[in-house]
């Protein structure tokens, strides 16, 4: 090169200068683009030359590779990248070769089928043999950016005439079979077979030719294939091959509701015992209890029979086992020696769970599974999906050079696909619509055209106004109990096409998208149509339950709004949408004083200018949820947290309460627990992007003023709702006016929220002047002279932190907005459903007043049967009451005050006076006062000031049946239900007759109260006599198990009062006093042995012994009987012929509870004790023919007597509403079943922990852990106590260090603070273990005061005005006669 230099620079000098010239010019002219462009008269085919041969655009990374590797300091090997480029060049020669090769072969027309159909598989690669392939071979394409340009151009030339001859014989097959197509149409008869593409020869060259063009293409093939009309023929073959009938018989969109249900799954039952063999052999454990089985011969060495012991070594191989008895003697017997087995299970084992409880399991790709049918009209359809799938992908990959035509040609054919899929198969569809819908549901799904819309090009050619229309349509317009997954999909693809619009080319079509996407969420967040979470209450009715079911989880009207928050906030955050948005929210917040105010216009459908009115408030209530968004709550397609795993995304719901997560540093999904879910916002709310003019944020400051003024109660609106028409339909019961105003309000104060992440203008907009309800003190200051007073928003705000508020503090703000919106959900769903309307109410009995119509509550509390009837007028609460507001007490007679300033109790000296008064009226001077008082120190004086005949009227005093409902109540908390009524300390003048009272009724097994302090027993707590000692009257005659003490202690007859026999069941077992039981058959021998009892004798428990394993029965044959609580079955009673008017169990079983003042109204024992909206007397019924017992009113469960405040409870269930676990959750009721086995925990050290969910109304009184010191590095060492009212804000109590030969732990010890969740973390073991075991818990709590009370309904909410809403409703009941 260098002589051939120094040769043309000599002639140069030697030629004339300029003939120089011209040479170099010409030179120039044949180097240049010049020379090329006018051999190509289209400027876009010099374009498309151009970048073939230099390349479409600069690659950043591969330039900074280069300039890296030639400023590389250290030593290069220059000849093994020669040889590297080498080989790429003989490559590329050698696949152009074999390309020239293959076009030669198949030009050849000599070729026989068979031949040619051999050279097409060959070329694919594919082995015919009984072995299939795993990995499919590379295509000869593959890597070709590697290859130099010149050299790839040439190889892609190549490759598209070898695309252009299978285009072309593609072309030929489907041409000749839909030839044979229309000739078997014609000539088909009656008996005719069906036409069927794969049994015609060219199904295999069909075959051959798309597995050619199914391979990764460059942009110039995507072209080329799209522009010859591949697309075309494979919608024309897919039409002769027909739809799959199997594929067309499943139906996707019929999707199982997407949401967790707070109700309870009830437990499997325990598999049954072996009786002998080697399963149960496998069951012998160390620890197991056994007793003698069927081949024992072994006589008396358990001791008495039927003798109990305990394994304590494992199974040998020679088929003995070591047991110990509870006698103390230790013996080996045979399980599996000489096939006989002399030992059983004392117990069932303990029920293990599924394995596919445990979050660890990995849920399947459902698209994994592929279709295996080898027909080869099925390997056809398999064949198109599969090009056409390829072709997408490819073009979405090179959109940006692929020709528009092509891209725009691609996005159309899905649009159609997608229309036929999600719109027309609600319809009956021809051949080709079935089809294009199956296409729909295999290949062209909505989040397959998502993961294509990668580029500005593809996603502007899904924004034509037909795609925009049909996506809208998809949300708007379908229900959302079949359509959620497509409805979501359908928003996450305009989530990815709307952000790349620019302003100014579709600016006029981006505002009436802003305006559709906020009308379409308001309309969502106001109708809830077709939600199936939000259930019916006719459904509710015909199921059979109390009340619609409550969601844990976001309703589907709840996900889409979230989806569509999501999607207008990730617009607002774009420059070119901001500005658009800004002006619609700005106009809009301007109208929420309006609709939330006390008295707004009513909203009238039929009303042109409530129409207007109906949408302005759909667009508020739009706004609002943009600004601070719908709900909190787990959804699907939202984003969660796994402690464990990450963020993911939620794929799926479970019936059975268990979330499918696509975590996204995993490839598989995993199935989680609600609980260890939390949620993560996709996007939040922008407020920088707000333009802060002063219009901006003087709205802003009427938001706040408006969030933090607080809202009247509408009574005038309730109090027409009760007067209404009779005839009503459901819908016009419920307040459309009033319930919009509170959805309004609601999206207002979780608005209004966000404004305080705004530091930077939140002190401009706290400092303005607050207009609420500031008239009436203006006019005031006017007429008096004085100055206006102004007051400014932090002045109100401050105004309104310390008022008292209406919401009780244990439930947190999470919990308040979620019950808040599900209220209104509920409501919207029943105004917005058409059908379903309330039978008629008779108006017979009173002709001049309608009824009141059926209203939502009522319609939720009552039965059929219940509405049927004509109960009479309810008396109202209003004299107990009045009762409970007594005025102050008259001042005292002078002799009374004279020994009050002596220091005796007023209450003391007026019970001496009224008892030292003769009948004559003489009144007993101060000494002798004095001298009784003395003479009787233990008196207790009841309140007399009731019986006073001035403290009362008449009218003010509780009627008998009220009065002995109120005590029943009292006395049934603690379980007793005995109908004896016993006396009480005041009713006796002296001692000795209230102890000869107590030592003739008291019974061991009783109940009593300790009416006086002795020693360590206070006055108010309640035990069980466990013992009694009945010689003399005032020495420590009764012994009971206290419950406030937490153990033993002996007192005297006078310190104690009779309650009755309580009907609690024993530790352990479902057995109470009063129950009609029988011994077990499993039974063979009672511990206590049989007497003149039976396997078929039936009688009544009568008491539980102190330590609640034994148990006394009544039987005919034998009373008194006792045996063991384990060898007892419940005999269930049945009353034929009722059926209970709660819940429609018929025949009732159990206890028959029926009602004193309806003539048919009675409730089964669930009913009684969880229904309270029924408020006359019951009487409980045993069984057929028993004689009634009063019962009280219904609704005992959730009500508190404020005599129970303090009471200890230790009943587990009554305590503690649920039990986690960190780990082995089969192995959690081992905590609490008090069966001696334990709880192993199974993961890292320090890792394990025990949650307790406490109930709504217990305070923490004693909590124990029970370990062993045999555990050896099993036990716990040390203990960290948390507690919180959320399981994210816990915060550590105590620490507790287990000492090694402690075995009952005291964990917590007269807590004062309720804690709604306790966690118990296991923080080290003995020795460094990694894992611990925890014998048991044990749990003492103590009830709340009533003012912390909390019912558990979720009636949270404290009317303040509840007496006046009560004496109304009484009021309406008597003006308007008894409902029908």
């Amino acid at each position: 090169g260098k002589a051939d230099g120094e040769a043309r620079e000599e002639k140069e000098q030697e030629d004339d200068p300029e003939d120089v010239v011209r040479e170099v010019a010409k030179f120039k002219a044949k180097e240049s683009w010049d020379m090329i462009l006018t051999a190509i008269t289209s400027a876009r085919n010099f374009k498309w030359l151009r970048q073939r041969l230099t390349g479409t655009r600069s690659h950043a990374a591969l330039m900074n590779k280069i300039t890296e590797f030639v400023l590389k300091d250290g030593p290069i090997d220059v000849e093994k990248l020669r040889k590297a480029l080498h080989r790429q060049v003989e490559r590329a020669r050698f696949r152009l070769k074999g390309a020239d090769a293959m076009l030669e072969l198949l030009s050849k027309d000599y070729l026989i089928p068979s031949v040619r159909y051999q050279v097409l598989c060959g070329w694919q690669g594919l082995q015919f043999s009984t072995k299939r392939i795993s990995d499919p071979l590379p295509h000869c394409l593959d890597s070709a950016s590697l290859i130099p340009p010149n050299d790839r151009v040439s190889l892609e030339i190549a490759f598209g005439r070898l695309n252009e001859w299978s285009i072309t014989t593609l072309r030929d097959a489907v041409l000749h079979a839909d030839h044979n197509y229309k000739m078997s149409a014609q000539g088909a008869g009656p008996g005719a077979e069906t036409f069927s593409l794969g049994i015609l020869p060219q199904a295999r060259f069909l075959l051959a030719t798309l597995g050619m063009l199914t391979m990764p293409h460059q942009a110039t093939g995507v072209s080329q294939l799209l522009n010859s009309g591949a697309l075309a023929l494979t919608q024309t073959i897919m039409r002769l091959a027909g739809p799959d009938s199997q594929q067309a018989s499943e139906d996707p969109s019929c999707n199982n509701v997407a949401a967790v249900f707070e109700e309870s799954r009830s437990k499997p039952q325990p598999p049954p015992v072996p009786i002998s063999g080697p399963e149960l052999a496998a069951l012998m454990k160390p620890g197991v209890r056994v007793v003698r089985g069927v081949d024992w011969k072994w006589g008396d060495q358990d001791g008495p029979p039927p003798g109990e012991g305990r394994v304590i070594g494992d199974l040998g191989e020679d088929g003995w086992i070591r047991v110990q008895w509870d006698t103390g003697s230790t013996n080996s017997y045979r399980m599996g020696k000489e096939g006989k087995y002399d030992l059983k299970l004392a117990e069932p084992p303990p029920l293990q769970e599924k394995e596919e409880e445990e979050e660890t399991d990995i849920v399947p790709d459902s698209k994994n599974a592929k279709d295996d049918s080898t027909h080869p009209t099925s390997l056809i359809r398999r064949a198109c999906s599969s090009l056409l799938r390829t072709l997408t992908i490819c073009m979405g990959v090179h959109a940006e050079i692929v020709q528009r035509e092509a891209v725009r040609t691609v996005c159309e054919l899905l649009r159609v696909l997608v229309e036929s899929g999600a719109i027309g198969e609600q319809s009956a569809q021809s051949n080709s619509g079935t089809i294009a819908c199956l296409q729909h549901r295999d290949w062209a799904t909505l989040g397959f055209i998502r993961s294509v819309a990668t580029s500005s090009t593809v996603c502007h050619a899904l924004s034509t106004p037909q795609w925009i229309d049909l996506l809208l349509r998809i949300v708007g317009e379908q229900p959302l109990n079949t359509a959620l997954t497509r409805q979501v999909l359908c928003l996450r693809l305009l989530h990815s096409v709307l952000p790349s619009w620019e302003l100014g080319q579709q600016g006029q079509q981006m505002d009436s998208i802003i305006n559709q996407l906020f009308s379409l969420l308001g309309s969502v967040l106001m109708q809830c149509n077709a939600d199936p979470v939000l259930q019916a209450i006719d459904t509710c009715k015909k199921k059979k339950c109390p009340r619609p079911k409550v969601a844990l989880t976001c309703s589907h009207s709840s996900t889409v709004a979230e989806e569509l928050v999501s999607l207008l906030r990730t617009l607002h955050g774009i420059d070119s949408w901001n500005r658009l948005i800004n002006d619609y929210i700005s106009s809009n917040l301007s109208v929420i004083a309006d609709i939330v105010s006390d008295k707004p216009k009513p909203l009238q459908m039929s009303d042109t200018e409530g129409q207007v009115t109906i949408s302005q408030t759909a667009a508020v209530l739009a706004v609002l949820a943009v600004i601070g968004s719908v709900d909190s709550r787990v959804r699907l397609g939202g984003l969660v947290r796994h402690d464990e795993w990450g963020v993911g995304t939620v794929s799926g719901i479970r019936q059975n309460g268990k979330i499918v997560v696509q975590f996204h540093d995993l490839q598989a999904a995993k199935l989680c627990k609600l609980l260890n879910l939390c949620r993560v916002t996709e996007v939040y709310f922008s407020v920088d992007k707000l333009p802060m003019t002063d219009s901006i944020l003087n709205t802003w400051g009427s938001l706040v003023s408006l969030a933090t003024a607080g809202f009247k109660p509408d009574r005038e609106g309730g109090r027409q709702a009760r007067t209404g028409a009779a005839d009503k339909a459901r819908e016009d019961v419920i307040n459309r006016t009033l319930l919009r105003r509170q959805q309004v309000r609601l999206g207002l104060l979780k608005a209004s929220g966000v404004l305080f992440h705004q530091q930077k203008n939140l002190r401009r907009i706290l400092m303005l002047v607050s207009t609420l309800e500031t008239a009436a003190a203006d006019t005031a200051a006017e007429e008096e002279g004085l100055p206006k007073e102004t007051v400014t928003l932090m002045q109100q705000l401050m105004s309104a932190a310390t008022q008292p508020s209406p919401v009780k503090a244990i439930f947190a703000r999470q919990e308040l907005e979620a019950a808040a919106l599900a209220v209104c959900q509920h409501l919207a769903a029943e105004v917005s459903r058409p059908s379903a309307l309330p039978p008629p109410i008779s108006n017979s009995n009173n002709t001049n007043n309608s009824s009141p119509p059926t209203t939502i509550s009522n319609v939720l509390s009552t039965s059929p049967k219940e509405r049927s009837k004509t109960p009479p007028i309810i008396p109202s609460k209003q004299h107990k009451q009045k009762k409970s507001r007594k005025s102050s007490p008259p001042p005292p007679v002078p002799v009374v005050q004279q020994l009050i300033e002596m220091g005796f109790p007023r209450k003391n000296v007026e019970f001496a006076l009224k008892s030292l008064t003769t009948s004559s009226g003489d009144v007993p001077g101060a000494e002798a006062l004095v001298s009784w008082l003395l003479e009787h120190p233990d008196i207790q004086v009841p309140d007399l000031s009731d019986e006073d005949g001035g403290s009362l009227s008449s009218g003010e005093i509780v009627s008998e049946s009220e009065s002995e409902a109120e005590e029943l109540e009292d006395l049934e908390a603690y379980g007793i239900t005995d109908s004896r009524s016993f006396k009480k300390r005041s009713d006796f003048l002296s001692n000795d007759d209230y102890a000869l009272y107590v030592r003739d009724h008291i019974q061991v097994g009783m109940m009593v109260r300790c009416c006086r302090t002795y020693e360590e027993v206070h006055e108010g707590d309640i035990g069980r006599v466990v013992k009694l000692d009945r010689d003399g009257l005032h020495d420590l005659n009764v012994q009971a198990d206290w419950q406030l003490k937490g153990g033993t202690y002996w007192v005297r007859y006078i310190h104690v009062e009779l309650l009755g026999h309580s009907t609690n069941p024993a530790p352990g077992s479902a057995v109470k006093v009063g129950d009609k039981v029988r011994v077990k058959r499993s039974v063979t021998t009672p511990k206590y042995k049989w007497g003149s009892v039976t396997h078929n004798s039936i009688g009544v428990v009568t008491a539980f012994s102190a330590n609640g394993k034994d148990v006394t029965v009544d039987f005919p044959e034998q009373s008194h009987w006792t045996g063991l609580v384990s060898e007892m079955e419940l005999v269930p009673s049945s009353h034929p012929g009722v059926t209970c008017d709660g819940c429609q169990m018929f025949p009732i079983n159990g206890p028959r509870f029926q009602c004193k003042a309806c003539d048919d109204f009675d409730y089964c024992e669930n009913c009684f004790k969880t229904k309270k909206h029924h408020r006359h007397p019951f009487v409980r019924i045993t069984e057929p023919g028993a004689s009634p017992v009063p019962a009280g009113r219904p609704g005992k469960y959730h009500k508190k007597g404020t005599n129970l405040t303090g009471t200890l409870v230790d009943e587990w269930s009554r305590c503690v509403r649920n039990l986690i676990v960190s780990s082995r959750e089969n192995q959690a009721s081992r905590l609490i079943d008090g069966r001696g086995s334990y709880w192993q925990s199974s993961g890292s050290q320090g890792k394990h922990w025990i949650r307790l969910e406490l109930q709504p109304d217990i305070i923490v009184h004693r909590l124990r852990m029970q370990v062993d010191p045999a555990d050896s590095s099993y036990m716990p060492s040390l203990v960290v106590l948390s507690g919180g009212d959320l399981l994210s804000n816990m915060k550590e109590i105590r620490q507790v260090h287990v000492s090694a030969t402690d075995t009952l732990v005291t964990l917590l010890q007269d807590v004062t603070e309720y804690y709604r969740f306790i966690e118990i973390s296991i923080k080290q073991c003995r020795s460094s273990g990694i894992d611990c075991k925890i014998h048991g818990l044990s749990v003492v709590g103590r009830i709340r005061a009533e003012d912390e009370d909390v019912a558990a309904n979720i009636s949270f909410l404290a009317s303040d005005n509840e007496e006046e809403e009560e004496e109304e409703e009484v009021e309406d009941e008597r003006s308007n006669g008894p409902r029908g």
